[in-house]
């Protein structure tokens, strides 16, 4: 007798994505820049996108 069986993968939950500061630019001559307090705030935003990214590199490396 042979019995055919489905295994699916457990697929984990997807962590939630990080809130961001918010980044204000300032154009001035047809160039962008920004102040010291938005570039840190870019900073930090950098900092938790790459937590994140780690964070679903790992579920895609379990799924493998």
């Amino acid at each position: 007798m042979i019995r055919t069986e489905y295994i699916y993968p457990q697929i984990p939950e997807l962590p939630a994505e990080p809130e961001y500061y918010e980044v204000r630019w300032i154009g001035k001559d047809g160039l962008y820049c920004i102040d010291a307090d938005n570039a840190k705030n870019l900073l930090k935003n950098i900092e938790l996108m790459k937590g994140y990214q780690e964070e679903m590199m790992l579920i895609m490396e379990g799924l493998r």
